[in-house]
């Protein structure tokens, strides 16, 4: 999977059009893997992506509305002041903001269809403890058959949770033991 580096949005070359192709062919990998109905390590990595955008964003209005402003118009009748910025974003903060508010807007349709998947799968998944329960909960193995093939594979899991937006899911880690017949 071609990844997005962390701070994908403000590295090299500040081009909106550049950004937007990195992104929409970042996107486009992710939902081809969506199709096929794989979500690890796909939507944590979207999810991530997501939520660093959103905390960029949030962190620099609170920047701003730090700076100190210059008072424009007092308005005595309407009991209004008005201010003005000290500091204005240059060209290049406009930029940033831009391809911000640009890759939220397409990362959140992909994000709701991973978690759709995510749900699908939840929903239909049904795990019961069969004979002794594992003392960490989140840790154990597990037998599993495909149809009617006479071969089972024995797999250890490690259960993980991570955050969405507004949930949190859970993510297993599954590595192959043993198989028998």
């Amino acid at each position: 999977m071609k990844e997005l580096s962390k701070n994908w949005f403000i590295e090299g070359s500040l081009d909106f059009e550049y950004k937007k192709y990195i992104l929409l062919a970042y996107l486009q990998e992710i939902n081809h893997h969506f199709d096929k109905s794989r979500l690890y390590p796909n939507l944590s990595d979207l999810v991530f992506h997501y939520n660093n955008l959103l905390f960029f964003k949030k962190n620099k209005s609170m920047l701003q509305q730090s700076f100190p402003q210059r008072l424009t118009k007092a308005d005595v009748e309407a009991v209004k002041l008005t201010y003005q910025k000290i500091v204005d974003d240059d060209s290049s903060m406009k930029e940033i903001e831009l391809i911000i508010t640009y890759a939220i807007q397409k990362m959140n349709p992909a994000i709701q269809t991973g978690k759709d998947i995510y749900d699908f799968v939840e929903r239909q998944l049904a795990i019961d403890p069969v004979g002794i329960v594992p003392l960490l909960p989140y840790h154990g193995y597990f037998s599993l058959r495909n149809g009617k093939e006479k071969t089972h594979g024995i797999y250890e899991y490690q259960i993980t949770l991570f955050e969405n937006k507004d949930d949190k899911y859970r993510g297993i880690n599954i590595q192959s033991v043993d198989t028998y017949e």
